[in-house]
This record gives C-alpha cells, sequence and structure tokens, in this order.
C-alpha cells in the first residue's frame, strides 16, 4: 500500500490527533516534489493518512532557521 500525506500549517502548536482521527478542514495535499512554502515561526503538522483520510501517524513541529536552510528534512512519521 502507498503511504499517503497530508499536511497543515498554522500559527501555533497543533493538538495531538488521536488514532483514526479524521483529517483537519483545510489540510493540504503533500506536493509530489514535497516542498512546502513556510516561514520560520509557523507550525507545521503532517499526517500519514488511510484509504479513508484517516490518520495512522503525524508529525508536528515549529519551524526554525534551521528547517529552512536544510536542503532535506529528516521526518519520522509517528505511527499510532
Amino acid at each position: 500500500m502507498k503511504k499517503s500525506y497530508k499536511y497543515l500549517i498554522g500559527d501555533k502548536a497543533f493538538d495531538i490527533p488521536a488514532a483514526r482521527d479524521p483529517l483537519p478542514r483545510d489540510v493540504e495535499n503533500m506536493p509530489n516534489d514535497n516542498n512546502i512554502s513556510i516561514r520560520i515561526g509557523e507550525h507545521l503538522i503532517i499526517f500519514e493518512i488511510d484509504s479513508e483520510d484517516r490518520i495512522v501517524g503525524y508529525k508536528s513541529f515549529e519551524i526554525t532557521a534551521e528547517h529552512i536552510n536544510r536542503a532535506v528534512l529528516n521526518l519520522q512519521i509517528w505511527k499510532y
């Protein structure tokens, strides 16, 4: 099964989702090239989803200058 990801950007930390929660409104599909426009100080949450758009894993953090300057951000999705 191919993994699917969606993301959300906000100005404050996100609540921790529960396993199999539905996705919040306003989520975006992860671009094919994995490039997301984001600014330092914003919060990013990336959801791993199942075929029913239910959350099966996530990674959430506040963006710092260190994140922006890295060519590749090493993400390990937290799994339920």
